[in-house]
């Protein structure tokens, strides 16, 4: 149970930790922040204080990553190998000191107190843009478990600062259209297209929110009849897009012979245009 300042040469935060969870507090460039951060429910809050705006993200992803120290060390661990390098006493904690390596290069090192469940200092060792976090002024404190909750005033808001609207269920049945390239059309929830091309070429396609509530549409690309597999075209998560009002989301396809996209509108109204690049 730990109550601790973490320092470094440009931010200052304070950190509080009961042992599982922990809490950053900041201000940078005027915006007052926190990050609630919680390994064992791999749930990570981002908060903007002032704008009473939060967004939940997971502790293993790139937002987390971007906003915590601790889980950006844990994420480069896959793209490289820890390597202990000892032990070593800093701010009176023994700690485990340890290093990430990718191609031999130092990228960074930690000194991880298990006492404390978490690191007293990091180094990121990147020549010039080198920076580092360290505890001071560590104390003991009287775990307050409402510092680990986000207020029920705060708006839920997406990676974007959209607010988040709760999705409906999918439809419960589909209208099929076939059509060919060009395509200029308008789309609405229960509505699947399968567009067939015509020729190997590369082609433009464009979606566009046209209602007032989100859209969210998937696409799934196939050739000769069969769908591709996931490892060529893709997971289903990064297929779904989700758009809010004025929106919209532009890709290049470049189309292989026998090949056509089935596109499903899950939610609200869209415009789908394809041509000819």
């Amino acid at each position: 149970m730990v109550l601790a300042a973490s320092v470094s040469p440009v931010n200052q935060y304070k950190v509080y930790s009961d042992l599982v969870q922990y809490r950053y507090e900041f201000n940078q460039d005027g915006m007052n922040g926190v990050v609630i951060t919680n390994p064992s429910t791999n749930v990570t809050a981002i908060i903007l204080v002032d704008e009473k705006k939060v967004h939940y993200t997971k502790t293993d992803g790139m937002m987390s990553s971007m906003n915590d120290p601790v889980q950006a060390y844990n994420s480069t661990k896959i793209y490289g190998e820890e390597k202990i390098l000892g032990e070593e006493n800093i701010s009176g904690y023994d700690c485990i000191k340890k290093a990430i390596y990718i191609d031999e290069k130092k990228i960074y090192t930690q000194w991880f107190s298990e006492e404390l469940n978490f690191p007293v200092k990091m180094v990121q060792n990147l020549g010039e843009e080198s920076g580092f976090v360290q505890l001071e002024n560590i104390e003991d404190w009287a775990v307050d478990p409402s510092l680990f909750e986000v207020p029920d005033d705060y708006i839920e808001v997406d990676e974007n600062q959209n607010p988040v609207i709760p999705e409906p269920p999918p439809p419960d049945k589909w209208e099929r259209l076939d059509v060919a390239i060009p395509v200029d059309i308008q789309l609405s929830r229960g509505t699947e297209v399968m567009v067939n091309a015509d020729e190997i070429l590369y082609y433009k396609t464009i979606y566009n929110n046209i209602g007032d509530t989100p859209a969210k549409f998937s696409y799934h690309s196939f050739r000769n009849g069969e769908e591709l597999t996931d490892a060529i075209q893709g997971p289903l998560d990064y297929r779904t897009i989700r758009l809010y009002k004025g929106e919209k989301h532009e890709m290049t396809l470049n189309w292989q012979e026998g090949q056509s996209i089935l596109i499903k509108v899950y939610e609200g109204d869209l415009s789908l245009q394809i041509y000819k690049k």
